[in-house]
């Protein structure tokens, strides 16, 4: 089974898109809203 997400957002509060420790990003959020 295939899923298509478009994702946009305002980049002010996020310290870029790609995981990095100890700093909330764009990816780390949509990892964890989509956590099972």
């Amino acid at each position: 089974m295939r899923y298509f997400a478009r994702v946009q957002y305002l980049g002010t509060d996020f310290s870029g898109f790609q995981v990095q420790q100890g700093k909330r990003t764009v990816q780390g959020e949509l990892c964890r809203a989509l956590a099972v």
